[in-house]
């Protein structure tokens, strides 16, 4: 029987603009290399946080709720909360919602222009059995 079930751990992410403040600081506080990416050398509310300086995707991964599974309908103040936390190092993430604009074409690649919150990259949901 299952005693419990939420939100594990999870990545979420937001585009900026290319000069950006957001992006000025990511390219300066993202000192640690990624496989494809550059991180933050800290976490941020028990959040690895790195970005794609091409496609200037910032992108924070980890537990919503460090002290165990998170709900779904936790998730908005939790992103509302880690916006807030990344703002008090000095990467500010757009607040509203992302906005594509017609692409651009980089190495062969259509790349999305425009900012905004680019939503949930990954969700992991789990289930707690009862002992």
């Amino acid at each position: 029987m299952i005693k419990d079930a939420g939100i594990d751990t999870w990545s979420v992410c937001w585009y900026l603009d290319e000069d950006s403040p957001a992006s000025r600081a990511m390219a300066a506080l993202a000192t640690k290399p990624g496989p494809r990416s550059r991180m933050l050398p800290d976490k941020i509310d028990d959040h690895v946080v790195g970005w794609f300086p091409g496609s200037r995707l910032l992108f924070a991964e980890g537990h919503p709720n460090a002290q165990g599974l998170c709900k779904t309908h936790e998730l908005p103040t939790v992103v509302g909360r880690l916006a807030e936390s990344l703002a008090e190092v000095g990467v500010l993430p757009p607040s509203h919602d992302f906005r594509p604009l017609s692409g651009v074409v980089a190495g062969g690649l259509e790349a999305p222009r425009g900012s905004g919150f680019g939503g949930i990259r990954r969700l992991d949901a789990t289930g707690v059995n009862a002992s």
